[in-house]
């Protein structure tokens, strides 16, 4: 189990966004419209399908406060499903992308417009559009009003091999790293007496996450940074799967002797199990990075 509040220790600082105006009606028929939708696409029916899931889109996060999850996330799963078989359904998933890339270029940063407007590009698969978009904005706006968008495209960042935006972006990752190590501490020592641990989840998203602020430091050649990183990091989670990770970044990086050296640093000469299961866990990382990396092609 996770203390109540640790995830949150690791994302950005930001105003909370404002609830949608309400609309008269009931609350529950969003949930009813969805599932209407769905089945609907299930039987081919692709334009009612579309009629239910576009009333779910505009307009379910208006009648029932707590769909606005369901509507960034099942519901767009769903047109973008429907999309791929029915070119209206795609068509109208543009048109509600490029109004709410307008308000964003246009007008104040409110983190939900930021949120809809990368869930949007996301289902479309046309993620790159959003890194056009915090490009554009990082030339006329402060960085800091800039950390929820730039958490936002931090995967397509890496994907492209952005390394000076991704550290433009994130500039103190020891920082950053910080703020989560001293969550998990303390997470550690209240569950300690109820004999529960903090969620491991926690700790895999904090080292995927800092993996790549350490790749991008190899990457632009600033060994002497991404080593201390990469040295923080596997204190905060020691073990093979950490040091698994950190070599294939590394590796992506183009520092295959930084690897070589960081693992060297941490295996002793005559622990040769250890080496062949750190080899296995270094070619499963190799391979899920390549699939994280070819996800934008798709």
């Amino acid at each position: 189990m996770v203390l109540a509040g640790l995830a949150a220790a690791q994302a950005p600082v930001r105003p909370a966004p404002a609830p949608p105006a309400r609309e008269q009606g009931d609350p529950a028929e969003p949930a009813r419209r969805f599932a209407a939708g769905r089945t609907l696409r299930e039987q081919g029916r692709h334009a009612e399908a579309l009629a239910e899931l576009l009333w779910c889109f505009d307009h379910g996060h208006r009648r029932d406060r707590t769909f606005v999850p369901t509507r960034l996330g099942a519901v767009l799963d769903e047109l973008g499903a429907l999309a791929q078989v029915h070119p209206p359904a795609r068509a109208e998933l543009e048109r509600r992308r490029d109004g709410k890339e307008r308000a964003v270029r246009a007008g104040a940063l409110v983190n939900a417009d930021v949120a809809e407007l990368l869930a949007l590009n996301e289902v479309l698969g046309e993620g790159q559009r959003s890194v056009r978009t915090y490009d554009e904005l990082t030339g006329r706006r402060p960085r800091d009003e800039l950390t929820f968008f730039y958490e936002g495209v931090r995967q397509e960042l890496w994907r492209s091999k952005r390394y000076r935006t991704l550290v433009q972006g994130r500039p103190d990752a020891a920082a950053h790293l910080q703020t989560a190590s001293t969550a998990l501490r303390e997470a550690t020592r209240r569950l300690a007496g109820h004999d529960l641990q903090p969620d491991p989840r926690f700790v895999a998203r904090v080292v995927t996450d800092v993996c790549l602020d350490v790749e991008a430091r190899y990457g632009l050649g600033d060994v002497e940074a991404g080593h201390a990183l990469a040295r923080s990091l596997l204190a905060f989670a020691p073990g093979q799967a950490t040091l698994a990770r950190l070599i294939a970044h590394l590796e992506r990086a183009g520092a295959e002797e930084a690897a070589v050296a960081l693992r060297d640093s941490v295996l002793a000469d005559d622990a040769e199990p250890a080496r062949e299961e750190l080899a296995q866990r270094i070619a499963d990382a190799r391979a899920e990075l390549q699939a994280h990396a070819a996800a934008a092609a798709r």
